[in-house]
């Protein structure tokens, strides 16, 4: 993530500030309810409970608000956890970039890769795809999986516009 944009670490910290303040007007103030497990899901489960309240007196209906918030927060993680994914891995790449021949490749990021693609294309019209497969570890050997016949992680593809990335 761009260091102006939020990591999930910092909403954590937002909600913890709210839970805070919250709990000075709950009573429920006790320095407990920050850290034990059992207490944040107290304080933060009657927090949400208020909102609700909230929403509910400002006309809004709380049902909806409920699943938006808990949409928001599995993308959120899912968005999180790909991009450390992303980190973790190197890419075994097949590009055929318009000769007689599939190039092998290693890449170490999604980035660099598309990079390289762009790099092999320019200034052709030739018809060019890069297949590649996802490596877990930066210590890891660049193989694709054990299946040959997997699907790769992403297809890069030339097309009238640029570049095409399709994940898998």
């Amino acid at each position: 993530m761009s260091d102006d944009y939020p990591t999930n670490n910092d909403r954590a910290a937002w909600a913890a500030a709210a839970a805070e303040v919250f709990g000075g007007f709950s009573g429920q103030n006790d320095p407990d309810y920050l850290i034990e497990p059992v207490a944040v899901a107290e304080i933060v489960g009657d927090l949400i409970c208020d909102l609700l309240h909230f929403v509910e007196a400002a006309g809004g209906d709380p049902t909806t608000v409920l699943f938006n918030g808990l949409g928001h927060f599995e993308h959120e993680a899912a968005e999180e956890a790909a991009e450390q994914l992303e980190a973790d891995s190197r890419y075994l790449a097949f590009g055929y970039f318009g000769g007689d021949s599939w190039d092998l490749l290693v890449c170490d990021s999604l980035r660099s890769a598309r990079q390289e693609f762009a790099n092999r294309t320019a200034g052709t019209n030739a018809e060019a795809v890069m297949l590649l497969y996802r490596s877990l570890g930066p210590e890891a050997e660049p193989t694709p999986a054990d299946d040959p016949f997997a699907p790769a992680a992403y297809v890069l593809t030339t097309t009238a516009e640029g570049i095409r990335v399709d994940r898998q």
